[in-house]
């Protein structure tokens, strides 16, 4: 389970997680699309949780260093990388099963076509578990306007 606090990069265990809410509060506008899409998880690894560093550069390899995305900003809980031929930018979204709200802000080489989202879920190995037990998902996403 995720909570979205921008601006934050810590990871967030179920322990941590929002009271449940209607899912109009979690939604700042209208739905303008639904899709089904398959979403990973991604982190930031942080070299001191690693007793090699061969494990650390096979965790940047696999996740990127988790310092920049590719629209320039730092990662943080709600940050999603997406192939941005189809989802531009800036792009909110909004994922029911996991009561996720997040922005586009981010691509991956493993991101192609418009099925294909990676959720960044923090940094280190609180991170790094959360992302693992997100696993592979196939999930329903709405693209969500501004109202």
């Amino acid at each position: 389970m995720f909570c979205t606090f921008f601006n934050s990069t810590r990871a967030y265990t179920a322990q941590y997680v929002q009271p449940p809410t209607e899912d109009k509060e979690l939604l700042p506008g209208v739905i303008s699309k639904t899709k089904q899409v398959t979403v990973t998880g991604y982190f930031g690894p942080v070299k001191e949780d690693y007793t090699k560093t061969a494990q650390y550069l096979k965790a940047i390899a696999m996740n990127g260093a988790g310092k920049k995305t590719a629209s320039g900003k730092v990662p943080s809980i709600g940050t999603v990388a997406a192939d941005t031929r189809y989802y531009p930018f800036g792009t909110k979204i909004y994922i029911p099963e996991l009561k996720f709200s997040g922005t586009v802000r981010d691509t991956g080489s493993g991101i192609k076509g418009s099925g294909r989202m990676d959720i960044f879920c923090g940094h280190g190995k609180k991170a790094e578990q959360i992302a693992k037990a997100l696993g592979r998902k196939k999930v329903t996403l709405m693209i969500v306007e501004a109202s």
